[in-house]
């Protein structure tokens, strides 16, 4: 995980952007959303191993909780021109962190950037598509972009 971190360490204000538009959107269908994740809508790039949560910290963590519910949103996408069509690919430690807490409902939204798109599913449901190899070392469950839901 400490090299995932440190590979999109320059994308960090970008994901929190992202994290910020996923609040904004389901507080408009009255969703209250509480940072729930390490540093979620943080502005700057923390290393959880130098930082004084680092010992807390489970890797996979959604980023918010919804306020009042056991839900959990855990936001993530792409700033690439992808086409909405793509498939959506998801971490594997984000899938265990669900299989891990039954206690939650843990929702994924996948963010299209560029298109201001927003796809979402049950991530429970994520673990259900193989996993592969992408971008030369990581790894990822690949799903097709027809077992999400849109909402624009």
């Amino acid at each position: 995980m400490g090299k995932f971190r440190e590979k999109y360490k320059n994308h960090w204000l970008i994901s929190n952007e992202r994290e910020k538009s996923v609040r904004q959107l389901l507080y408009k269908y009255g969703y209250e959303l509480e940072p729930f994740g390490f540093m979620a809508e943080s502005d700057e790039y923390f290393d959880p191993k130098k930082h004084k949560t680092g010992n807390n910290f489970e890797q996979g963590r959604p980023d918010y909780k919804i306020k009042g519910t056991n839900k959990l949103v855990e936001v993530t996408g792409t700033d690439a021109q992808v086409s909405p069509m793509a498939d959506l690919w998801v971490r594997p430690d984000k899938v265990i962190y669900a299989k891990n807490h039954p206690e939650y409902e843990v929702i994924l939204v996948h963010v299209l950037d560029h298109m201001y798109m927003y796809r979402w599913m049950h991530m429970i449901e994520c673990g259900k598509y193989p996993i592969e190899t992408r971008l030369t070392d990581e790894k990822f469950h690949i799903i097709p972009c027809t077992a999400a839901k849109f909402l624009k």
